[in-house]
């Protein structure tokens, strides 16, 4: 037979069958998976000023000695970087409008 009669011909595909032994578990807990992502979180309302307030007050019981010093310390560089976060992003706010004026 030449080569033009075989493509004519065609191709006879040997049959297989399913696999059975496929592991469902993985797809179906990838779809609970993106079941979960597609509902959303319910998340519930916070007051962002009780927060602060509670990350400032330190325990009672950590007042005295080096950990009461240390808690006020780091409370002190907490406020620190705050103020410092908030005075760079206004210097940059300036030295945005700056930048594109003509000298």
């Amino acid at each position: 037979m030449s080569f033009l009669q075989e493509i004519q011909a065609g191709v006879t595909l040997k049959q297989v069958t399913a696999n059975t032994n496929h592991d469902n578990s993985i797809t179906d807990a990838r779809d609970e998976m993106m079941a979960q992502i597609r509902q959303g979180a319910n998340l519930k309302p916070v007051d962002k000023e009780e927060i602060e307030n509670r990350k400032s007050v330190p325990n009672s019981t950590d007042v005295a000695g080096i950990a009461g010093a240390l808690a006020r310390a780091l409370e002190e560089r907490r406020r620190n970087i705050r103020n410092s976060d908030e005075s760079e992003s206004e210097e940059e706010a300036n030295n945005n409008d700056s930048e594109w004026e003509s000298d």
